[in-house]
């Protein structure tokens, strides 16, 4: 598999226009979930791969414009396939073109799809989710990719962390945060308690100590800890920039329960960002 994103054709559907920094998340995804199915196809009975912000299924790069797949259609490249992939996805016309392009790209494929909110939904998610047992060994790949902190709440990882998943989540560190923050600490708003699930952020936040490592760093940290407190344990991360005044926008973090997510998700993140290829071997772990 090569490094750069496959190059698409207009196809005259709805294509989102996004940031060009966009392309360094969907190389993340499209590596490590290639990864993530070779890995773990002997151990696993079951392989699920979850996208609860999917959209469309592609991207229009701004400034470029090019167009290239989107993390539902990477995802779906990944070789040997995922047993399920679950879409959720709010917006119904977004939703309705992401099943079109699936259905004509990987017709046989078992996909679920999800109109809703995705922490609405999260119920629906946990239901079309295989459920495990000894004799059947499940294991998904789940990637949260808000627009903002005020698209993910902290209780949907919680719910979805009773089963066995590895995580990549956006963290919304850079640009949101710093360009919402006065209205995110208005008393009234409850958007970052929402997003790290702390009703106390505020007086965390007013600690001086903490301050002075910064806002993105604080709000990365105090996601990270809360994933520790559900067993999770923290992997790389990945700080995207904008291309143009490097300007910090968000990270990319992984957690997992298990060494093998985590060195995985290593090899990930050094592959996309050195120019050399990442060799692993599959796990019998």
């Amino acid at each position: 598999m090569t490094k750069a994103l496959p190059q698409l054709v207009d196809d005259g559907l709805l294509t989102p226009l996004v940031g060009e920094w966009g392309e360094e998340k969907y190389r993340l995804v499209r590596w490590y979930a290639a990864m993530f199915a070779k890995a773990t196809r002997r151990k696993w009975h079951v392989r699920v791969y979850l996208d609860l912000f999917a959209g469309t299924g592609r991207a229009r790069l701004e400034g470029s414009a090019r167009i290239v797949p989107g993390t539902p259609l990477l995802a779906l490249e990944a070789t040997p396939p995922f047993d399920r992939c679950i879409f959720c996805e709010r917006d119904k016309s977004r939703l309705d073109v992401l099943e079109r392009r699936v259905r004509a790209a990987f017709p046989n494929r078992d996909a679920v799809y999800i109109l809703g909110d995705a922490n609405s939904s999260v119920e629906t998610t946990l239901a079309a989710l295989p459920v495990g047992s000894r004799s059947r060994r499940v294991l998904g790949f789940c990637v949260l990719d808000p627009f903002g902190m005020s698209g993910l709440h902290f209780s949907t990882v919680e719910a979805l962390a009773v089963r066995y998943l590895d995580f990549l989540v956006l963290v919304p560190s850079g640009m949101d945060a710093a360009r919402f923050w006065g209205k995110y600490e208005s008393p009234d708003d409850d958007t970052v308690a929402d997003f790290l699930g702390l009703a106390d952020w505020r007086e965390r936040w007013a600690d001086p100590v903490t301050r002075c490592h910064g806002l993105g760093h604080f709000v990365l940290q105090q996601f990270a800890e809360q994933m520790a407190t559900l067993r999770f344990s923290r992997g790389p991360e990945k700080l995207v920039r904008a291309v143009d005044n490097k300007r910090p926008l968000y990270h990319l973090a992984f957690f997992s329960r298990n060494p093998l997510g985590l060195k995985l998700a290593r090899g990930a993140v050094e592959y996309t960002q050195e120019q050399r290829s990442f060799g692993f071997e599959e796990s019998e772990e």
